[in-house]
C-alpha cells in the first residue's frame, strides 16, 4: 500500500462522509460530544483495573460500538476478545469500525455462550438494566468467568442526576450488595470528579457546542490533560460522578455444578 492509500485508509477510521447534513433547512458538518473527555477517562480507569491481573481472554458485555475492545487490543498482548450487545445496530457499527475483532448480538439471559473467560467487563451497562433483571445479568457475567476470573464494571454514581435512559444509579454499598452473591475481593474506585472550574473551562471551549466550538488542538489537549491529572481520581464518594468496581468470581461450593465449559480450564 503506497502513501496516498495509507492516508485514505486512516481517513476511514470513522465514516466521515456522513458528517455533513443538509436536511429540513438545517446544515451541519460536525458532530460533537461535550463529555468525550470523561468517556476517555472512563476507558483509562477500566484499562488500568484490567491491567492489574494478567488475562488471556475477555468478554465485554454491552460492548456498544466496540471502542473499548479496540483500546484493549491496542494496550494488551492480543488476548482473545469478544464483544456482545443486545443492540443489532451497535454490533453492526462495532464490526464495521473494528475489522478483526469479534462481536455478536446476544442477550445472555436468553442464551449463554459455550466458553468462559479470564475477564468480563460491564462498562456503563448495569444502569440500563431493570432492577428485577440486574441480579440475573450479574450472575450471567459470573457464569462466563473462569474460576478466579475478574469482573470490571463502571457505572454512574447516585451523585449524578438520573438519566432518562437509566433505571437507577449506584453507590458503593448498593453495588457491593448486588455483587456479593457471586463475587469476592470487591474493590470500588470512585472517579470522575467534575468541579466548577472544569465546567467553566468546558463552557469556554464551547460547552454543548450549540453556539460555538474552540477547536484549537493545544487548548483542548491542555484541558484533557488537566482533567486526567486533577479530576479523574479523587478521594471518597463525595463529589464523584462514577464508580469502577473490580471483583473476583467466587469459588463454587464443592458440590455445585459448573457454568459453560466447566472443568475445561
Amino acid at each position: 500500500m503506497d502513501a496516498p492509500q495509507r492516508l485514505q485508509e486512516l481517513a476511514y477510521r470513522i465514516p466521515y462522509h456522513y458528517l455533513p447534513v443538509a436536511e429540513g433547512g438545517r446544515f451541519s458538518q460536525h458532530e460533537y460530544w461535550s463529555w468525550g473527555y470523561r468517556y476517555l477517562g472512563r476507558l483509562e480507569v477500566a484499562l488500568s483495573l484490567l491491567g492489574q491481573h494478567p488475562f488471556a481472554s475477555l468478554l465485554d458485555i454491552g460492548c456498544g460500538d466496540g471502542r473499548f475492545l479496540r483500546e484493549v487490543r491496542r494496550r494488551f498482548a492480543r488476548p482473545r476478545l469478544l464483544g456482545i450487545d443486545v443492540s443489532e445496530n451497535a454490533v453492526r457499527w462495532a464490526r464495521a469500525l473494528n475489522p478483526g475483532l469479534e462481536f455478536q448480538t446476544l442477550d445472555l439471559l436468553e442464551r449463554r455462550l459455550d466458553e468462559q473467560f479470564d475477564a468480563v467487563t460491564l462498562l456503563e451497562v448495569v444502569e440500563h438494566v431493570s432492577p428485577e433483571r440486574l441480579p440475573d445479568v450479574l450472575r450471567a457475567a459470573a457464569v462466563h468467568l473462569r474460576p478466579g476470573g475478574r469482573l470490571v464494571l463502571t457505572t454512574p454514581h447516585t451523585n449524578m442526576r438520573l438519566d432518562p435512559r437509566h433505571f437507577q444509579h449506584f453507590d458503593r454499598a448498593r453495588l457491593c450488595a448486588l455483587l456479593e452473591p457471586d463475587f469476592d475481593r470487591i474493590s470500588c474506585t470512585p472517579f470522575d470528579y467534575v468541579d466548577w472550574p472544569t465546567r467553566a473551562l468546558l463552557q469556554m471551549l464551547g460547552g454543548s457546542g450549540r453556539f460555538f466550538l474552540v477547536t484549537h488542538a493545544g487548548l483542548n489537549a491542555w484541558f484533557f490533560r488537566r482533567y486526567m491529572k486533577r479530576r479523574l481520581y479523587g478521594s471518597g464518594e463525595s463529589g464523584c460522578q462514577r464508580l469502577a468496581v473490580a471483583a473476583r468470581k467466587r469459588a463454587a461450593p464443592p458440590d455445585a455444578g459448573g457454568g459453560p465449559a466447566a472443568g475445561t480450564d
